[in-house]
């Protein structure tokens, strides 16, 4: 406790790159850039940009591993604090959705 590390610098999440931008068709990204943009949604989560984070997973969620794993946590964090009908059944979508593309994969 005697320690003074003012110096010392914290972040809650990763910082936003509005410089990232996804390539024009997911058959053009490459998982680095995937990953990269599951990084960027989180953070846009963290800093509660829910729908900017969706907006950037949900296009490439059918192709891509990560972006349908983000997106399907997206909507199941959305599920499961709003209880609502549609948004349960979204979030059952798309996690079968993930769990198809992974298993295309394995």
């Amino acid at each position: 406790m005697g320690d003074d590390n003012s110096d010392e610098e914290f972040h809650d999440a990763l910082p936003l790159h509005d410089d990232l931008k996804p390539p024009a068709t997911a058959k053009e990204m490459t998982d680095a850039e995937a990953i990269q943009d599951a990084a960027r949604a989180i953070a846009l989560c963290f800093n509660n940009k829910f729908n900017e984070a969706e907006e950037l997973l949900k296009p490439w969620s059918h192709v891509s591993m990560y972006h349908a794993l983000g997106y399907s946590t997206l909507m199941f964090l959305q599920a499961v604090m709003t209880f609502e009908n549609e948004a349960i059944t979204t979030a059952i979508g798309s996690v079968k959705n993930t769990l198809k593309i992974c298993e295309k994969l394995v």
